[in-house]
């Protein structure tokens, strides 16, 4: 069973200014990579998918 926060009421809500403008939020969520087809080893893992993380950073900013 998934928990679900309950849904903010009219009160709890953010009411942005319209001069606010469009924003968006990106979440980004890395493990680490496994070789899965290799024996079980600590050494058989990596983050390199983290390298990417400055330049899509630049991209969105």
């Amino acid at each position: 069973m998934t928990y679900r926060p309950p849904r903010p009421t009219d009160a709890q809500r953010v009411v942005w200014p319209e001069a606010f403008g469009t924003r968006f939020t990106v979440f980004a969520d890395v493990e680490e990579e496994f070789d899965w087809n290799a024996p079980l080893d600590r050494r058989n893992r990596a983050t390199t998918a983290m390298a990417a993380f400055p330049e899509a950073h630049r991209r969105f900013a």
